[in-house]
């Protein structure tokens, strides 16, 4: 059942094994992204969760090390977010960030952890194919997909542009969204477990997947047009 795990969360691109998902973004049309982004997250985490019920919890040592992997990947996945000019591989990219949350989560085998991990990717199917779609009509006003050409397109549509805040609020985990509720217990989660050693880990996580969410509806609804 550990080959069956490893092929789940190969699905559910993790780090290590994300390599295929920002390719996979970048060169599918914007209906396919938001397919990839909405359902293959689902039919993952309900196979480890199905795994888990058939074969019993990851043994502890496993568990640990697989949270630890997921939650620095997390972290280094939002850096990569603000270092990306390409609005759909950013929106990739914090993908794999809230999938190190979920995984890190699901593997301590807990009922607190396992209603987080729930109610995470639940929020993700829905916030991130909406962030697709408008990275589709922000790409059509503007001819391109870097953030430096399409640097304010969204002031001349305050409909488009009040709806992108909203889903960006709501990627970056903001109340009264059901991903702040499901990061928290999903945190709670992991540190009833681990040691309090990665508190500050998870605080860099927090900042981090703010930043890139702000610095992605900063420059393309504000500021004067490229």
């Amino acid at each position: 059942w550990v080959f069956m795990l490893m092929g789940m969360m190969v699905k559910m691109y993790i780090f290590l094994v994300h390599g295929w998902l920002p390719k996979a973004h970048v060169e599918a049309p914007m209906s396919g992204s938001m397919m990839l982004a909405g359902v293959f997250l689902k039919t993952s985490v309900y196979g480890i969760c199905r795994l888990c019920l058939c074969f019993g919890c990851i043994p502890i040592k496993m568990s640990l090390a697989l949270a630890s992997v997921s939650l620095w990947g997390s972290v280094v996945t939002s850096l990569v977010c603000l270092s990306c000019a390409d609005i759909k591989r950013i929106i990739a990219y914090s993908s794999v960030a809230h999938m190190g949350i979920i995984t890190s989560s699901l593997v301590m085998g807990t009922s607190l952890s396992w209603a987080g991990s729930v109610c995470v990717s639940l929020a993700h199917g829905i916030c991130s194919p909406c962030l697709f779609m408008i990275s589709g009509f922000v790409s059509n006003l503007s001819g391109s997909r870097s953030i430096l050409i399409c640097k304010g397109v969204l002031s001349g549509v305050p409909l488009m542009n009040l709806v992108w805040f909203m889903y960006n609020c709501f990627n970056l985990g903001a109340p009264p969204g059901s991903g702040f509720f499901g990061e928290y217990a999903c945190y709670c989660g992991v540190l009833s477990l681990m040691s309090a050693y990665l508190i500050p880990m998870l605080i860099y996580l927090l900042t981090l997947g703010g930043s890139f969410s702000v610095m992605l509806y900063a420059i393309t609804a504000h500021g004067p047009k490229s």
